[in-house]
């Protein structure tokens, strides 16, 4: 990788819809004279080659996804709740990639195909938060499960999923 630049006559911006009419200029001259750009509007670094992408994402010590990898977030300073897996760091989102990979191997998908489907996110989905589903899914009491399928619509199963 070589060094940073800031020159001025090369600009990136993420926000700016005139470089995403025609990007491929911009990211060609950023591969061959800034492959680790830095945007001082915006106080980011962007990487621009493949290698050094593809080198980023097995550096676990010093580039981390812990912060999220969108820089409104980054900026906010938010705290994302515990569990919230796509915003965890090795090696806690090792563990819990491991264990939801399991959850959702074809064949656990084709027996829950089989099943007569209980849909908890049309009706509910406003109920469970994305970012809490991850957390909690797997604390959810029976008392929990017996009220949804009281109060959930009856859920017509074709044996196909539509995606």
């Amino acid at each position: 990788m070589t060094d940073t630049t800031t020159r001025p006559d090369l600009y990136w911006d993420p926000y700016d819809p005139e470089i995403f009419r025609d990007p491929y200029p911009t990211y060609r001259r950023l591969r061959e004279e800034a492959p680790l750009y830095y945007n001082a509007e915006h106080d980011f670094f962007a990487l621009s080659r493949a290698d050094d992408l593809e080198h980023a994402y097995t550096d676990k010590t010093r580039l981390i996804n812990g912060r999220s990898d969108i820089i409104e977030y980054i900026k906010s300073g938010v705290e994302f709740p515990p569990g919230t897996v796509i915003f965890e760091d090795p090696p806690l989102h090792t563990r819990h990639r491991a264990l939801l990979s399991r959850m959702f191997t074809p064949i656990v998908a084709r027996k829950q195909n089989d099943r007569s489907s209980l849909n908890v996110v049309s009706p509910f989905g406003w109920v469970i938060g994305s970012n809490q589903t991850s957390s909690n899914w797997a604390r959810i009491r029976s008392s929990t499960v017996r009220w949804i399928r009281r109060h959930a619509p009856p859920v017509a199963s074709t044996g196909t999923s539509s995606s």
